[in-house]
């Protein structure tokens, strides 16, 4: 495999991964506007605490860069 095919893999993956993180985003929102008024607060904290659990996760975890190979 070439490196502009692994590039194009990569962006093709980002993309996806955007895609897929906007589907959960509309999920949430509805599943939270179905819920009556005090779950709604309870879960939607539980979703924060994932939420900055997973950011926390992913800035310990250094990205791979792809520049240095061009």
């Amino acid at each position: 495999m070439l490196i502009y095919d692994l590039m194009k893999l990569v962006d093709e993956l980002q993309q996806e991964n955007f895609s897929l993180k906007l589907r959960i985003y509309y999920m949430e929102e509805k599943m939270l506007q179905m819920l009556p008024e005090g779950s709604a607060e309870a879960t939607n904290l539980s979703i924060q605490m994932k939420v900055e659990a997973r950011s926390k996760l992913e800035d310990e975890l250094e990205p791979v860069s792809y520049t240095h190979l061009t």
